[in-house]
């Protein structure tokens, strides 16, 4: 720890070993999973991103990032009209986008009827950032 912690002194925020170690301990009862590991990076991983679009997918000018994001979001959903919860900086992370596109880009599938929105996310809550809620209803 006092290795890493030279190392990446000028980059953290506690600039003390020990605030530093209290952080760490803290943070390490969070996880929940190895990084990378979790529902939505197995869940994308899974998509074939290869699979032709659908016409109708297709006639909206929707292409394969795009269909995967649809398709993400079905799986998550598990059932037609099913909620999850998915985030735009999440998204934007899988795909190599920006937040912002990534938001724009499920605001399209809320305007299109693919998803309907059931609440909004917040970027700062106590608990950190809150992903927005959806139902996916399908194409």
């Amino acid at each position: 720890m006092e290795e890493w912690h030279r190392e990446h002194l000028a980059t953290i925020g506690t600039k003390s070993l020990d605030a530093t170690w209290v952080d760490f301990c803290n943070a390490w009862e969070d996880v929940r999973c190895p990084e990378g590991e979790g529902l939505l990076d197995v869940t994308f991983r899974s998509i074939d991103l290869s699979t032709p679009v659908p016409d109708k997918l297709k006639s909206l000018g929707y292409g394969a990032e795009l269909f995967a994001v649809v398709e993400l979001c079905r799986r998550l959903a598990r059932a037609d009209d099913a909620q999850f919860f998915l985030g735009c900086r999440s998204l934007a992370d899988l795909l190599g986008w920006s937040a912002p596109t990534a938001n724009n880009a499920l605001r399209m599938l809320v305007r299109h009827g693919i998803l309907e929105k059931i609440s909004n996310g917040a970027f700062a809550t106590p608990k950190g950032p809150q992903s927005s809620e959806y139902r996916f209803k399908g194409w």
